[in-house]
């Protein structure tokens, strides 16, 4: 076999390989003696069957199968040889112009295209100035957490007199005309709302009609909107409404007590216990928004260091694929739609993840990442630890392997991505637990 491989661009490559005929046409022999051995023929006891005769039966399928074993074995052989790295999947074999029939004398010359990982000098991490995010909790972000959970875990009681701020309103209103023009189909929508406490202009000017107002009791109303709204079919205009409101009711939060502390898992049931654990919860949030962060920081500043100008086009397509099948599920309406804007998007984000991978395969590969088996577990304890029920998140991620490899490669990245921050010159800056949260909503969501 001799195999010559041609450079087309940094991540593309062209094999030509030439096999002798002997190679052929000693696998299509080894294929007919297997089909001698199962073919059930009148007249012949089983595995009995001449070999002519399963030629003339079966010459052709069989030539065709040991041909095609033969490329492949031969052009995958080849590569491992060579120590190219291959990017599985994205072979493409040239087989045009080979011949069909069984009785083939040539030598077998193909092509394969195919595409590689780039290579990616890793320099200078020393000279990154990330930052590392040191978060303040105080005692008013405990209590903040505090009210969320009773809040969380509280009930509504309903309401019979007029309504008023921080009610939680349900209201129901019709749109009849816009500037006095009559809406052709009349809207009505309903909304539930805590009163004093929504963004929306819209909603803000329908809450302050809604407060007075007694549970089904309704009102017409008109709205004139500043011409300064992002909104442009309401933006300036005037809205006439009928609003009803349809249920009025009031928050109840969860009382802090003994039994609601065990509740949540606090066998002691002592609110000193249950403040401690609060407390543990805001400094393990706290501690994966700083690490997330520091880890986005850097990967955006090795981007900027190693810009990767040709990705793997397969890899691309993959990832895309990848992206439109959770897309398909969580928001199938955008896919149905369908636009050339958002397959751009998606190619897009399918391309940033597809560098960050690669970035984190040459990180693996500069610093001789390398776990065992203890590490492994150890991490998936870590990952479960702070779960609802960490048993049951045991017993689903080690019922399947796909779930272990995937912590597999977790691990791996985090263990790369560490290794760098540790070679870089890393800042550091104090964020109080709000700012935390906030980043951690626009950025980590």
């Amino acid at each position: 076999m001799s195999i010559s491989i041609e450079n087309l661009s940094p991540i593309s490559r062209r094999a030509t390989i030439t096999l002798p005929v002997e190679q052929v046409k000693k696998q299509f022999n080894k294929k007919l003696r297997e089909l001698a051995s199962k073919v059930r023929m009148d007249g012949f006891r089983p595995g009995k069957i001449p070999l002519n005769i399963i030629e003339r039966r079966y010459g052709t399928q069989a030539f065709q199968e040991a041909r095609a074993e033969v490329i492949s074995e031969s052009f995958y052989n080849g590569i491992l040889e060579k120590k190219i790295p291959l990017i599985q999947g994205s072979a493409t074999f040239e087989l045009d112009s080979l011949i069909d029939a069984e009785n083939d004398t040539e030598d077998l010359t193909f092509a394969v295209s195919f595409e590689v990982y780039p290579q990616i000098e890793l320099e200078n991490i020393n000279s990154l100035k990330p930052t590392r995010m040191i978060i303040d909790i105080s005692d008013q972000d405990i209590d903040d957490a505090i009210s969320q959970i009773i809040k969380v875990h509280g009930s509504t009681i309903d309401l019979t007199e007029v309504a008023q701020e921080s009610n939680i309103a349900t209201i129901r209103w019709s749109l009849f005309s816009i500037d006095g023009e009559a809406i052709a189909s009349m809207q009505n929508k309903e909304n539930t709302l805590e009163l004093g406490n929504t963004k929306d202009e819209l909603l803000q000017q329908i809450q302050s009609h809604v407060i007075g107002l007694n549970p089904k009791e309704s009102k017409t109303v008109e709205i004139t909107f500043s011409d300064k709204l992002s909104n442009k079919d309401i933006s300036g205009k005037t809205l006439k409404l009928e609003l009803q409101l349809e249920k009025l009711q009031k928050f109840e939060p969860a009382e802090i007590n003994s039994d609601f502390i065990k509740k949540l898992g606090i066998v002691s049931g002592n609110k000193d216990d249950f403040n401690k654990e609060v407390k543990t919860n805001l400094v393990h949030s706290a501690k994966k928004i700083s690490e997330k962060r520091l880890e986005l920081e850097i990967m955006s500043k090795l981007s900027e260091l190693n810009n990767i100008e040709e990705v793997p086009s397969y890899l691309i397509s993959q990832e895309t694929k990848w992206i439109k099948q959770n897309l398909l599920q969580q928001q199938p309406e955008l896919l149905k739609e369908g636009s050339d804007a958002l397959d751009a998007s998606i190619k897009e984000r399918a391309t940033d993840l597809i560098k960050r991978s690669l970035l984190v395969m040459a990180l693996v590969d500069k610093y001789k990442v390398n776990i065992d088996e203890k590490t492994l577990h150890e991490y998936i304890q870590s990952y479960v630890q702070f779960m609802e029920n960490p048993q049951k998140a045991l017993e689903t991620i080690y019922s399947d392997k796909k779930y272990i490899n995937k912590m597999y490669n977790d691990i791996m990245q985090n263990l790369a991505i560490k290794a760098a921050i540790k070679d870089a010159d890393v800042q550091e800056k104090i964020y109080t637990y709000k700012e935390a949260l906030d980043y951690s909503a626009t950025n980590l969501s």
